[in-house]
């Protein structure tokens, strides 16, 4: 060794003579020591004090290994997780991933495995960590996009309602002009069926196999070559516009602030200048408006004994109320039969006044014939006092009738209304009437400007509503005479 001017440092791994026969005995093979260690490296593991129970030998390791047998695969996006652990929700997944359970015992993973903190069923979960609610993918469906009714569906209707024969006729004529949607398939139904078995056409049937009401197919065909606008109506409102229009409305409802007609008007004109009312409507506007600020000028303040209301009304027994039999052709429906009536009745019209209190004013009646039936006094009323009998040729209220009532019942009556209640000669008084043609004539208009009459004339298509003789005692007459009438039928025009 001294001979060798060995270095002291690399005699620390040095084995004895000793030592090396003793490996030699043991015949190591030669492939067994490219697995050795050295002392230094045993030493080390020993003196870590590695658990020797876990070590394979390369040979195991590498068997092993070989029995796996996997393919090239993507491990990056991979994430194992054990029995009882779980995936956190705030996990991103920015690639295309799989769940797969290769665990014996686990539940198959469900779409609700999957949930989000402070989401609820009614939103969809979006890949950008946000959510959208579900009624943001749903669509209204319009007529263009309705289903056409199944060939199989419209083949067995269409059979079913003509016959076994006939009926497939106009199956194939339907399926000839290939219908685009529905309203298509509704009128090729109906021109096929006119055309191959016009006697069984009927609006109802055919409604009822697209189970539609009859009166949307009048509709549709009667409006089948109308020209379509390209834009709205200026006094209509498309879809989105009426929507944001009803919700505008709701919503001041339920705020407390609901709109006038006044200020719905203002509203229109602001927001929707482009939009024009109808003229039927700002004139209601206006009447109405007139009629409040006329009822505090002719109806506040003033004597009850000149307050009055005025209007007429009419019986009269339809002859032709009654149903009829008559010879008509095979398929013509009751309802298309006309015939030639002559209404010869009794008919009688009264124009009647009552006062706010109470106080009674001669009517006016009215009759068809110069012969005055007898029974118009059988209750005792008298001629000239408690009623003015006149005639017409068709037994109606006009114009002369008015005026000759305003001249002789009803000024009269006023002016003996001022005197027994000690008013003055000219303290106006106030008639309450509607807008009839026959009311506000100028020859009428003039007789109570003179006598210090004022007119307070109700808002159009209001009577039903604001006409107090209507309310009251017209009325209660027209229940009384039909609960005597029973000679007409029910569901008929004289019996309404």
């Amino acid at each position: 060794m001294l001979l060798l001017k060995v270095d002291k440092t690399e005699l620390i791994d040095a084995y004895n003579k000793s030592e090396v026969d003793a490996l030699l005995d043991n015949k190591l093979n030669v492939i067994d020591q490219i697995d050795a260690y050295t002392k230094g490296e045993a030493d080390t593991l020993l003196l870590l004090n590695v658990n020797q129970s876990t070590t394979y030998t390369k040979i195991e390791t590498d068997y092993l290994i070989s029995q796996i047998q996997v393919g090239d695969v993507d491990l990056g996006g991979n994430i194992t997780i054990g029995t009882a652990q779980t995936i956190n929700a705030n996990k991103t997944f920015n690639i295309s991933c799989k769940f797969v359970c290769s665990i014996d015992g686990i539940a198959t993973i469900t779409g609700t495995s999957f949930v989000k903190s402070v989401a609820n069923d009614i939103v969809v979960l979006l890949g950008a960590s946000g959510t959208k609610p579900i009624s943001e993918f749903a669509g209204t469906q319009t007529d263009m996009d309705m289903a056409l009714l199944q060939n199989e569906q419209l083949e067995s209707a269409l059979v079913s309602m003509i016959d076994q024969r006939t009926g497939r006729q106009p199956y194939r004529e339907i399926l000839k002009q290939f219908p685009q949607n529905l309203d298509d398939q509704i009128l090729c139904t109906v021109d096929a069926i006119k055309l191959f078995a016009p006697n069984f056409f009927s609006l109802r049937k055919v409604a009822d196999i697209f189970e539609i009401p009859h009166t949307t197919l009048k509709y549709r065909i009667d409006n089948r070559d109308s020209r379509k606008k390209s834009e709205p109506n200026k006094r209509l409102f498309d879809d989105t516009e009426e929507e944001i229009f009803v919700a505008i409305i709701i919503s001041t409802y339920e705020e407390g602030s609901p709109f006038t007609q006044a200020s719905f008007y203002e509203y229109l004109q602001q927001e929707y200048p482009e939009k024009e009312a109808s003229k039927g409507y700002v004139q209601k506007l206006t009447n109405v408006a007139a009629s409040r600020i006329a009822c505090v000028d002719f109806v506040e303040g003033r004597p009850a004994c000149l307050i009055h209301n005025c209007d007429e009304s009419g019986l009269q027994d339809f002859v032709d109320a009654h149903n009829k039999s008559v010879l008509a052709p095979v398929g013509i429906k009751p309802a298309d039969c006309r015939y030639k009536v002559e209404r010869d009745g009794r008919k009688v019209s009264e124009l009647g006044t009552i006062v706010l209190d109470k106080e009674r004013v001669p009517i006016l009646c009215v009759v068809k014939r110069m012969t005055i039936d007898n029974n118009l006094y059988d209750n005792g009323l008298r001629e000239g006092r408690d009623v003015i009998v006149l005639t017409s040729q068709k037994g109606n209220v006009n114009s002369y009738h008015f005026f000759i009532q305003a001249r002789d019942i009803y000024i009269p009556f006023v002016k003996k209304q001022r005197r027994d209640n000690n008013l003055r000669a000219t303290e106006r008084a106030t008639l309450i009437i509607d807008g009839y043609g026959a009311h506000v004539m100028d020859e009428v208009s003039n007789l109570f400007k003179k006598n210090c009459i004022d007119v307070l004339l109700l808002p159009a298509y209001s009577s039903h509503r604001f006409q107090p003789l209507n309310l009251t005692v017209f009325h209660s007459m027209k229940a009384c005479v039909k609960s005597r009438v029973t000679v007409f039928e029910k569901n008929i025009q004289a019996h309404k």
